[in-house]
């Protein structure tokens, strides 16, 4: 399935959070990224992995681990409050 029909149709007029990790260890990972990044630049990254280079993105996330309580953390700093 494509990445447009995937990410990008179902996101139309919501906010698009794109969750990653390691993308600047894997190409496809890092070419979806920055191709989802390239069609909306109000895209947020979150980086679950190793921070790398992720795209033209509104903002990026980098979490430094793919923890549960990376998660956790990264949902509280986009939604600005507790999640627990």
């Amino acid at each position: 399935m494509a990445l447009e029909s995937c990410a990008l149709e179902p996101a139309v007029g919501r906010p698009l959070v794109i969750v990653a990790r390691d993308a600047a260890r894997h190409a496809w990972m890092s070419r979806a990224v920055t191709g989802l990044t390239a069609a909306r630049p109000d895209a947020i990254v979150v980086e679950m992995g190793l921070p790398g280079t992720t795209g033209a993105a509104a903002a990026q996330i980098f979490t430094h681990g793919a923890s549960a309580a990376s998660g956790v953390a990264a949902a509280e700093v986009l939604t600005d409050a507790s999640v627990l």
